[in-house]
């Protein structure tokens, strides 16, 4: 056992210092995550931000400080990041083909919100769904049909389709 200690007693007690501070390091980053959160959906929600936009955009925040700091604790351990580097590409590319059409919309959507094709209250017609526009946002449209309905179009639909804009309701 003295052997086995003075061999390895050393090297036990420095990565057990490292693992208390990697520790340390991701408790103060979850800490910071947890307040940047809260900051962030405090500002937003003092501006016309949707509820569900402050949620998100807090917990985007809180993700990206929880990850920067679990890699920041990993790497003051000494472990290589190179597997993790080689890992975080494939999701990323994993990532990148799973969300390509809500991308599509969002940037149609943009598109929409930039040029003004058509405007809320507008009548509209587009791959047979008609309705008054109520709503134009970064992902979809929301168009209200005759019978009262919610019709709710992908913005890639109403960038890449044509689009028949029959009268302007009156307000």
């Amino acid at each position: 056992m003295d052997l086995f200690f003075a061999q390895w007693g050393n090297t036990l007690a420095i990565f057990a210092m490292r693992l208390v501070i990697a520790l340390a390091i991701f408790l103060v980053s979850t800490w910071l995550a947890r307040i940047a959160k809260h900051g962030a959906q405090r500002s937003l929600a003092r501006t016309t931000a949707h509820t569900n936009s402050t949620v998100f955009f807090g917990r985007v925040i809180q993700g990206v400080i929880l990850i920067v700091g679990g890699i920041i604790a990993i790497a003051a351990v000494g472990w290589d990041l190179s597997g993790m580097a080689a890992l975080l590409g494939f999701i990323a590319v994993a990532a990148t083909l799973a969300v390509q059409d809500i991308t599509r919309n969002v940037i149609a959507g943009w598109y929409l919100l930039i040029e003004h094709p058509f405007q809320v209250g507008d009548l509209v017609e587009v791959e047979g769904a008609q309705g008054v526009v109520e709503d134009v946002g970064t992902r979809t449209t929301i168009l209200r049909n005759a019978q009262g309905e919610r019709v709710i179009v992908p913005n890639q639909v109403m960038f890449t389709s044509i689009v028949t804009q029959k009268k302007k309701e009156a307000s």
